[in-house]
């Protein structure tokens, strides 16, 4: 899978572009790796390190790191782990729909 990358306003997150659905209803936001309990990809990105928020889209991942982190090197362990967990935002609808309503209503 080929994901492109896209900078954005804030220097400490970039946007993942993954070329296809990450999420088809709503959005979803962790903050921590115990709120990212219900993604396995977002518990794979806090497992990296430095991570400091995951936010899943319609059709892209941000994600957010902290101050001292650089993102040449942290860009291509994000990448390394998007792949290998796909299936959490492309095979988990129920998932997908929990998240959302659950986003939704903290909101």
């Amino acid at each position: 899978m080929f994901i492109q990358t896209e900078n954005t306003p804030n220097p400490l997150t970039v946007k993942f572009l993954p070329g296809r659905a990450v999420m088809e209803v709503g959005v979803a936001e962790f903050k921590t790796i115990d709120q990212a309990a219900a993604s396995p990809l977002a518990q794979q990105l806090f497992q990296l390190g430095e991570i400091t928020n995951v936010f899943f889209g319609s059709d892209f991942i941000s994600v957010s790191k902290d101050e001292k982190a650089k993102w040449d090197a942290l860009k291509t362990r994000i990448m390394a782990v998007t792949p290998s967990a796909s299936h959490s935002f492309t095979k988990a609808k129920r998932l997908k729909i929990s998240m959302a309503r659950k986003t939704m209503m903290m909101s």
